[in-house]
């Protein structure tokens, strides 16, 4: 046990995780401060309504560290049923004319797989592409004829609904003693003699710490703008959007794989258990430059619902108009519903 005091700033994924290690590793003094008064933050990245899991990266670091999270994800006594192991079809359409015959991202990817020992089957037409979903859906002409498709089924892989896997995380936390305070706006550094010492809100409180954990994700740059960070990263929010079905709709979709497509980074889940489905495009996505109240220069920064009520989960036309177009290569049929909410995943 050390009883060195440990802050970190952000109750989202990195910084609930890290707690809860360093905890479980004998730090005895940890707490989390959150700008959002609600944990977990409705608009947090990591609370997102659902995420991809897979094991499919270019990398074989995240690959393997994928799969470790995988395994632990299928322990039900953990986290019940926060995830689904639906599969994930990745899909790899023939290149454009003049990208060249370099190796695509996909098949890094499934090479990667092979190693590590995943479940993985190659696709190598439209005919084993659409023979991985129901058939209810397949032969109904409910999926798209999916013409000079290819790719892979990587079973392993799957969803999990965010916001239940940090709520379980955060609950551990405390139970481990870690003190979560939601409400607290990191705005700066306090700093002595050439080292950091705590963190400064915007309601005038002091968080003090022998170590601060930055974990604010694409806040950071805004609320710390001494550590210059806007030079080196730039927050960037990423389109989603969700379509409502009705529960017999929902249950003829329901054991669909997500299906990721590596060239355009169009995604789409499954139904959730709300029968909403979600879809998103996976790009550099879209700055908010604000003019920073103390840096005296444009800083990207979130634009969200807790900081521009129902303002902030406006998409770009254009976005909303490309994923209706995505969305229509793969399930034609749902492509005109209209979308029940939109909001930029920073």
């Amino acid at each position: 046990m050390t009883d060195r005091k440990v802050l970190i700033v952000g109750a989202g994924c990195f910084g609930i995780s890290t707690a809860y290690h360093l905890l479980k590793r004998g730090y005895g003094d940890v707490t989390i401060i959150d700008r959002s008064v609600v944990l977990p933050a409705p608009d947090a990245a990591s609370t997102d309504m659902n995420k991809v899991v897979r094991s499919s990266y270019s990398d074989i670091f995240y690959s393997k560290l994928a799969q470790e999270a995988i395994r632990a994800w299928k322990n039900e006594e953990d986290w019940g049923t926060t995830y689904h192991e639906s599969g994930v079809v990745v899909l790899d359409p023939p290149a454009a004319v003049g990208e060249g015959p370099i190796e695509s991202y996909a098949d890094m990817s499934f090479d990667n797989d092979v190693e590590i020992g995943a479940r993985v089957r190659r696709l190598e037409d439209s005919t084993a592409v659409r023979s991985v979903f129901p058939s209810s859906v397949a032969s109904s002409g409910r999926l798209a004829p999916l013409s000079d498709a290819t790719g892979y089924l990587a079973s392993d892989g799957g969803w999990a609904e965010a916001a239940q896997g940090v709520s379980l995380m955060t609950s551990r936390v405390v139970a481990l003693g870690g003190r979560v305070v939601p409400g607290k706006t990191a705005e700066g550094l306090v700093r002595e003699d050439g080292a950091t010492k705590g963190v400064r809100c915007t309601d005038g409180s002091l968080f003090y710490a022998d170590l601060v954990v930055l974990a604010a994700g694409s806040w950071m740059a805004s609320s710390f703008p001494e550590l210059n960070l806007d030079t080196k990263c730039l927050a960037t929010g990423q389109s989603v959007a969700m379509v409502q079905l009705t529960r017999e709709e929902a249950d003829v979709y329901r054991d669909c794989p997500v299906v990721l497509n590596f060239r355009t980074g169009f995604y789409i889940f499954p139904p959730d258990k709300h029968d909403v489905v979600k879809l998103s495009i996976h790009a550099a996505g879209h700055t908010h430059m604000a003019p920073h109240p103390t840096a005296q220069r444009l800083i990207s920064t979130p634009r969200t619902i807790l900081s521009h009520a129902d303002e902030g989960l406006r998409i770009p036309r254009t976005v909303a108009i490309e994923l209706r177009g995505h969305l229509s290569h793969i399930y034609p049929e749902l492509a005109n519903k209209p979308f029940i909410q939109t909001r930029m995943c920073w």
